[in-house]
């Protein structure tokens, strides 16, 4: 549980979370999915609950397939507004996870870990809100401090924001190698696109050992906006064993 604290911790300093691997599998996802985060570092944050965002930087140059591959890739993300599904995770150890996940952009997301834990992440639009079993206190965490806004944000601009490492077209998938731009997060992230149609459907976080965590989200249903319970966290949460 303490690694689990330690990692959150290390958003406030926008780390690349080194220790990831050697979470428990329930928390793994999530520091997965804060990796691809942390490369989002330039987008707006809302006025009502962060400090005002740093000057953006000049975009790389970029030009050919990866230009294309990263229009396509922007669209998509600006597109995406209500995003329901289940995510399946295989860890560098060959351990597994899975769960369900809410995205209601701006501001609220919510991830739930069916197996084989039951840990609970959800953005509420103020908070980052982490409870890592029924029995267990929701510790909050302020959603402007952590990188999980750049998801939640209203704008993503990946071109602007990440460091683009390479771009590359493997059969019926267009693949993005991104890094982020500080200086103290190492490794990389590699999304793979479905092409036609064009559509996230899995990451792999790559650590400076060259260990790798896969995500795959299947199941998705786009456009269907998730109800304000959702967003919250109660003592007994009803929505972990229905819906």
């Amino acid at each position: 549980m303490m690694k689990i604290f330690r990692a959150f911790r290390a958003f406030r300093a926008f780390r690349a979370f080194r220790g990831f691997r050697a979470l428990a599998p329930s928390a793994a996802l999530f520091l997965a999915l804060a990796a691809l985060l942390s490369l989002l570092s330039l987008l707006p944050r809302p006025a009502s609950s962060a400090p005002p965002a740093a000057a953006p930087a000049a975009p790389p140059l970029i030009s050919g397939e990866a230009r294309r591959i990263l229009n396509r890739a922007n669209g998509y993300f600006q597109r995406i507004r209500h995003l329901q599904g289940k995510f399946f995770q295989t860890n560098a150890d060959g351990s597994r996870a899975e769960g369900v996940f809410y995205l209601r952009r701006p501001w609220r997301m919510r991830f739930e870990y069916t197996a084989p834990g039951k840990m609970l992440v959800i953005a509420d639009g103020t908070w980052l809100i982490v409870r890592e079993s029924p029995s267990r206190a929701a510790q909050r965490y302020p959603l402007a401090s952590t990188p999980v806004r750049f998801l939640l944000a209203p704008e993503i601009d990946v071109v602007r924001a990440a460091r683009i490492l390479r771009a590359e077209r493997k059969g019926d998938r267009d693949i993005l190698h991104l890094a982020s731009k500080l200086k103290d997060a190492p490794g990389e992230i590699a999304l793979h696109f479905r092409r036609e149609p064009f559509a996230l459907d899995s990451w792999t976080v790559i650590d400076p050992q060259g260990l790798r965590t896969r995500v795959m989200i299947r199941d998705l249903r786009e456009g269907v906006k998730a109800r304000n319970a959702l967003f919250r966290v109660l003592e007994k949460d009803p929505f972990s064993r229905r819906r």
